[in-house]
């Protein structure tokens, strides 16, 4: 899976549709918000356009990630809502299972993860030619 940055302030949870639909950010940013302006995510935008573009969800609600239980422990491909800062705002990241680690698509990254709850993706269907 390859990275992509967010391109707008509330830009995240369109850069990891993208990652995980593996089309561009700008691609993603029409279908998610064909009026022009970027506005915050929410996890069923986030189901809906991974739906739309083939990648079949587990749920239909995010899980709480367990305390005893690190994100690094998922053996599938998911979504983390992640706080990281101390403001209370969150932000989406992708973990990518096959290389076992983070892709953040702000810049700068974050570093310190706490991550309370998750999506995950444990096969892509096809993806469609839309």
């Amino acid at each position: 899976m390859r990275r992509i940055t967010q391109k707008d302030d509330l830009g995240c949870g369109i850069a990891c549709v993208a990652m995980l639909a593996g089309r561009s950010y700008a691609e993603v940013r029409r279908r998610m918000f064909p009026k022009g302006w970027v506005e915050a995510t929410r996890a069923p935008d986030l189901r809906k356009h991974l739906e739309l573009y083939g990648c079949l969800v587990d749920a239909r609600r995010l899980k709480p990630l367990p305390k005893q239980k690190h994100y690094t422990k998922l053996s599938c491909d998911a979504i983390l809502k992640v706080w990281p800062r101390n403001d209370g705002s969150w932000h989406w990241v992708v973990w990518d299972s096959s290389r076992r680690r983070v892709l953040d698509p702000a810049e700068p990254r974050f570093v310190n993860y706490r991550v309370t709850r998750y999506r995950a993706f444990p096969r892509l269907i096809s993806f469609d030619s839309t």
